[in-house]
This record gives C-alpha cells, sequence and structure tokens, in this order.
C-alpha cells in the first residue's frame, strides 16, 4: 500500500483562543492530502470526475485519540 505523507502548518488563526485547532480544518486538511495523494499517484483528480462521474470521496468515519 502506498503512503502518502502531508504536512500542515497549523496557523493562529486555525485555532481558537486557547489555541486548539479548530477541528473542522481537520477535515479540509484531509481533502487536500487525498487530492495531493491522487497526483502523487499520476490521477488527475478532474479527469476522474468527468470519466467516472465521481463527485467526491466522503469521510465516512474519523476518529482521534
Amino acid at each position: 500500500m502506498k503512503t502518502y505523507r502531508y504536512n500542515v502548518t497549523v496557523h493562529w488563526g486555525d485555532t481558537d483562543p486557547a489555541r486548539i485547532v479548530f477541528y473542522p480544518n481537520y477535515f479540509e486538511w484531509f481533502d487536500q492530502s487525498t487530492r495531493l495523494f491522487f497526483d502523487s499517484v499520476g490521477l488527475d483528480w478532474d479527469s476522474l470526475g468527468k470519466k467516472y462521474g465521481i463527485m467526491g470521496l466522503p469521510i465516512v468515519e474519523a476518529k482521534a485519540r
């Protein structure tokens, strides 16, 4: 299985006053990393949508520890 690493710089505006990351940002970063992963293996996201009618990839489960 191929792995892909996507490093994120968490900026001040990504956090609340207690400096805790605003949790919806994680899903934005997941989405960005998914698209970049597809690019890294030579799959163009836009052409996949046109060819196969893919509207997106849903995140159906998320866990944190």
